[in-house]
């Protein structure tokens, strides 16, 4: 048996490697596992096309943008989900991500700063694209005077030496302290604070909510990481990864159950039974 685990990061990527640290801890653990690079939603959509036999060791590894909303089957067109996935369930959280937009020109120092600005951010259908236009257009309210321009990370360093940079959608995670990634101290980036007013409008009328946090103290967006399970993927999978992370002495990933838990408008019907079972052990 060979689990499939689909990161909906891209490759190079802080996260990415996350996720691949992740299947290392599974495979030391016995789990002979892949970690496949796909974003969200396709990481979703594609095992829950399959039969019950074949998705059923093919594992998402999903942001809190998109576990509510595949379960429900609600989003917007461009990042929607085929069917609701009632049968998808979290098996355990991950980790956190920071995310807003720096800001790599001296001339940008405040959110409307942006208007009329080519922001980067990664092109339809990505998880960071939604929270981009979410917080550009709801946010920030710069719907009609900034403009999102498709790239990936490895088009940041030729656009810094173009010139042609000014701002980009990015997540760091929150585990490492707020410590900047080397790409960001590269472009030199500053964070563009994302205060609880431009946060409460986000999530106005989402089916899912976006948390907040802090790195260098500046305030921003958080959303949390996990990965999901099918009902009828074995009981035993999702009991060894809760146990692996539990069993963590240090690491990038949560290890208290509280944490391993907790997912925000999450209700116990949607957290898989292993997990459950665990719950009177860990408090």
């Amino acid at each position: 048996m060979k689990l499939t685990l689909y990161s909906p990061a891209p490759p190079m990527t802080r996260l990415h490697e996350l996720n691949l640290a992740f299947g290392a801890l599974l495979a030391e653990a016995g789990f002979e596992n892949e970690v496949v690079a796909l974003a969200l939603p396709d990481a979703i959509n594609r095992p829950a096309a399959m039969s019950a036999e074949e998705r059923r060791f093919r594992l998402p590894i999903v942001t809190v943008a998109d576990f509510l909303p595949a379960i429900n089957a609600t989003g917007p067109d461009w990042h929607g989900y085929d069917r609701p996935c009632p049968d998808l369930k979290l098996a355990a959280s991950l980790y956190d991500v920071a995310f807003g937009i720096t800001a790599a020109s001296a001339l940008i120092e405040w959110p409307e700063d942006l208007a009329g600005k080519r922001i980067f951010a990664p092109p339809r259908p990505s998880s960071v694209r939604l929270l981009t236009e979410l917080l550009v257009e709801k946010g920030y309210g710069l719907s009609a005077s900034a403009e999102l321009f498709d790239s990936t990370p490895l088009d940041i360093g030729p656009a810094i030496g173009r010139g042609a940079l000014k701002a980009t959608s990015w997540n760091i995670t929150t585990l490492e302290n707020g410590k900047a990634e080397p790409m960001l101290r590269i472009m030199n980036a500053r964070f563009l604070a994302v205060d609880e007013e431009a946060r409460g409008r986000i999530n106005d009328g989402l089916h899912f909510e976006i948390g907040g946090c802090s790195v260098s103290g500046v305030p921003l967006l958080a959303f949390r990481q996990g990965i999901a399970v099918w009902d009828d993927t074995p009981d035993d999978i999702a009991a060894a990864i809760v146990d692996v992370l539990s069993g963590q002495n240090e690491g990038p990933f949560f290890s208290k159950y509280e944490d391993l838990s907790a997912w925000p408008g999450l209700r116990d019907e949607h957290r898989h039974r292993a997990l459950l079972a665990v719950r009177d052990g860990f408090r």
